[in-house]
């Protein structure tokens, strides 16, 4: 089995949406898409940073009172100095995943568990197919990348994490295409931003299905000390609009996940 050595993480804000329902995004990846058709399943423009102060601290943290955010940062313990959110951030490690279907909405018999998306290989063009990365905490926190090339016959996958990512583990990339493989696991691991023969290593697959595994650290609340405004990443919940919407937009690759 291969095994993924590195997941590159970097960040800067860069994109432009390729999917006709969404706004024109700002961009915050620098992966190389030149000759690809990109289409964004999702509203890039519903993963954006919350501003807690503003009229949307409610989505922000998953509350309709945007004080519990702010005090998670800055305590108003009494005899207690206050922290500053812009400094003294509060932490928190948890695992990633690319959102998309359970696997068991795949499959009824396989493990709830594990989180996975189909990429359609069928495409005439070269297309990158562009899905939210999030945390086991609910945020939105990177994009992966599933670049297939049809003219060449190949299938690279990529990913970066938003900017403000501190730790993080060596993640993995699996790519299953039988359906065997997701209810044993018995699947094969790829490398990050390497080719993927689709005849000779997928099978001639139609469809497959991608899942990521890894860890991060990141802040809960983050701050521009210009601006004086206390940001968090945006949450990512099943059942919001947003989400669904982006389920929705992935029905047509799903069908075409026929296991032999």
């Amino acid at each position: 089995m291969k095994k993924l050595s590195a997941f590159i993480l970097a960040l800067a804000l860069v994109s432009v949406c390729a999917f006709p329902v969404t706004a024109a995004p700002q961009q915050w990846v620098d992966i190389d898409l030149e000759g690809y058709k990109v289409v964004y399943l999702f509203n890039y423009n519903q993963a954006i940073d919350i501003d807690i102060n503003g009229n949307t601290a409610g989505e922000a943290v998953g509350f309709s009172d945007d004080g519990i955010a702010v005090e998670e940062t800055w305590p108003s313990c009494e005899g207690a100095e206050p922290k500053d959110p812009f400094k003294d951030a509060r932490y928190v490690i948890s695992s990633i995943y690319v959102a998309g279907y359970e696997a068991n909405e795949i499959i009824s018999t396989a493990k709830s568990g594990v989180n996975v998306v189909p990429v359609d290989l069928t495409v005439a063009e070269n297309t990158a197919f562009v899905y939210p990365i999030v945390t086991r905490t609910n945020i939105v926190i990177g994009l992966l990348y599933a670049k297939v090339n049809a003219d060449e016959g190949y299938l690279q996958v990529e990913g970066q994490l938003r900017d403000g990512i501190y730790s993080k583990t060596i993640n993995t990339l699996t790519v299953y295409t039988t359906r065997r493989q997701v209810l044993d696991g018995a699947n094969d691991d790829f490398p990050f931003a390497e080719p993927i023969s689709i005849r000779n290593e997928l099978g001639d697959a139609d469809a497959v299905l991608l899942s990521i595994t890894g860890k991060v650290t990141y802040p809960t609340l983050f701050g521009n000390t210009k601006s004086g405004k206390t940001i968090s990443y945006q949450d990512y919940y099943r059942n919001e609009a947003w989400v669904c919407a982006y389920r929705d937009n992935m029905d047509s690759m799903r069908a075409k996940v026929a296991f032999r």
